[in-house]
């Protein structure tokens, strides 16, 4: 699972090639350089350099998550860029409803942006 409340991750100046080239899907997941799934949270991803790079999934993935800042990353060549998807809200696989909200700071469910919470990991 994600972590929502240890935001301050920096991917940057990173090059990814060939994810997933030559070789046949399998499973139903797709691949990604990066995938920031179950709610992974308060993640920069900058300045980076995706060349063939995805699999179904895109280059960077994004999946359940929230103040994530994608910025100034280029794609070449991938089957996709930069799709978000959403967890599903209304199903028992709701990443955010299994959270016991008792475990977790008041900000994660309150709207406030992870940023506020955290000024010095922004970079």
């Amino acid at each position: 699972m994600g972590q929502p409340d240890f935001p301050g991750n920096v991917l940057r100046y990173n090059s990814f090639a060939s994810i997933g080239a030559g070789a046949p899907m399998e499973g139903p997941a797709g691949r990604a350089a990066i995938r920031l799934d179950d709610a992974i949270s308060g993640t920069i991803v900058y300045g980076n350099i995706f060349y063939r790079a995805s699999q179904s999934f895109g280059a960077i993935n994004l999946n359940g998550g929230r103040d994530n800042v994608m910025d100034n990353n280029i794609f070449a060549e991938c089957e996709k860029g930069l799709p978000a998807t959403t967890m599903p809200t209304t199903t028992a696989g709701n990443f955010w409803a299994k959270i016991p909200h008792s475990s977790c700071p008041s900000f994660i469910f309150s709207g406030i942006p992870v940023w506020t919470m955290f000024p010095t990991s922004r970079a």
